[in-house]
């Protein structure tokens, strides 16, 4: 079954022209059956309502703009919290260290008086110096402390001094910019829902009445934020390019492998009705079912050892690539919050402006009908309009 989007597609590369055509002439002969006389019917509703889905995507693809910039400005906000709690820590750690740093320098001093001291015995002597040794490497730990906390400080400054906000956004806390991005993709939700009804050759009054009791998604502080449209595309086709490397890894296994997987999979099956595992030998604890008539030291018990050996190599090494990459990712993304580049900033600046678009409560239906703009301008200049009114209204 075709979605929404490409039924519009469709309509519009006039791929469901000739058949409309095709069903009017019958109708227009009367040779048409009802079945026909209502698909024309409804075909005729979808072809009237493609300039309302036009609109839709339009306002579509300007909330996930919007989406992408709350996002960027969320990741914006999450870094500044990082790294004040950071200047935090290493505020603390300096003047610690710097302490630390006097102390240790005001032994010294004191050591080397005594060490000029005349009449030290031999013992005294020595005993000072050895603590003299202790404090310098003290001392050298201390002054390495304090030079690292230095350039992390100031690896920490630089990091603040790039960081640009959106102008637009200044106005929202990162709550709220949180909130927005739900806000943001429930509208979207509901763009896709209403397109899709006006491509099934829905009225506005059935579109209405299905929405009657729409709510919107409810999230919590752990919920994550929804994902762009970018990000859904990019997630679907890492699970695509997955599953294929999973079914190249299928046509790659042996015939061997393949019966002992079949052999294991049995077993599992078989092993979670076993209730008492007793402690034995690696191959029976592992296998409490299959040891009852695979030995060990059988040549289908090693092999079955072998491939688990091999299996349990593969997937730790999977799992270190795995965590490489998500620490890598992390690494990426955490420098990309930090990094700032203006040249680019001032082009996005230029091409995007965040617009609130959820600021008053616009009828979607409007919006299918009229296109955003128009139906944001009309409600602005009705709170003018209301303003004026109240304005000259005289007082009581």
């Amino acid at each position: 079954m075709k979605n929404w989007e490409e039924s519009y597609n469709s309509y519009k590369n006039g791929e469901m022209k000739k058949h409309y055509e095709e069903l009017k002439d019958k109708i227009d002969a009367k040779k048409s059956s009802m079945e026909e006389y209502k698909e024309f019917q409804k075909m005729t509703k979808v072809m009237e309502n493609l300039p309302k889905v036009e609109n839709l995507m339009d306002y579509r693809e300007k909330l996930e703009k919007n989406l992408e910039m709350l996002k960027e400005e969320y990741a914006v906000r999450s870094s500044e919290e990082k790294i004040a709690s950071t200047k935090e820590k290493l505020e603390a750690e300096m003047a610690e260290n710097m302490k630390k740093h006097e102390e240790i320098t005001s032994k010294k001093k004191e050591i080397a008086k005594q060490l000029n001291e005349k009449n030290l015995s031999d013992a005294d002597k020595e005993k000072l110096e050895n603590e003299m040794k202790v404090l310098d490497t003290e001392f050298a730990n201390i002054e390495k402390k304090v030079s690292e906390n230095n350039d992390l400080f100031v690896k920490n400054e630089k990091s603040s001094s790039e960081i640009t906000k959106n102008e637009k956004m200044k106005k929202f806390s990162k709550e709220e910019i949180r909130e927005q991005c739900f806000k943001t993709s429930s509208m979207i939700s509901k763009c896709n829902i209403v397109a899709g009804n006006l491509m099934e050759g829905v009225s506005r009054e059935g579109i209405e009445f299905r929405l009657k009791d729409w709510k919107d998604r409810k999230f919590t502080s752990k919920t994550p934020l929804p994902l762009t449209r970018k990000e859904r595309e990019s997630k679907k086709n890492k699970e695509e390019n997955k599953k294929i490397e999973i079914n190249s890894e299928e046509k790659n296994k042996t015939p061997e492998e393949i019966e002992i997987e079949e052999i294991l999979k049995k077993a599992e099956k078989k092993e979670k009705e076993e209730t008492a595992l007793a402690e034995v030998d690696k191959f029976e604890k592992a296998h409490p079912f299959l040891s009852k008539f695979i030995k060990k030291d059988s040549w289908l018990g090693k092999k079955i050892m072998e491939y688990e050996e091999r299996s349990q190599a593969k997937k730790d090494k999977e799992d270190k690539k795995d965590k490489k990459d998500k620490e890598d990712k992390e690494d990426k993304e955490d420098k990309k919050d930090k990094e700032v580049e203006p040249k680019e900033n001032k082009e996005n600046t230029q091409k995007e402006q965040f617009r609130d678009y959820l600021k008053y409560d616009i009828d979607i239906m409007d919006v299918a009908e009229k296109g955003i703009e128009k139906a944001r301008l009309e409600i602005l200049e009705k709170k003018r309009e209301e303003l004026r009114n109240n304005s000259q209204e005289p007082e009581k």
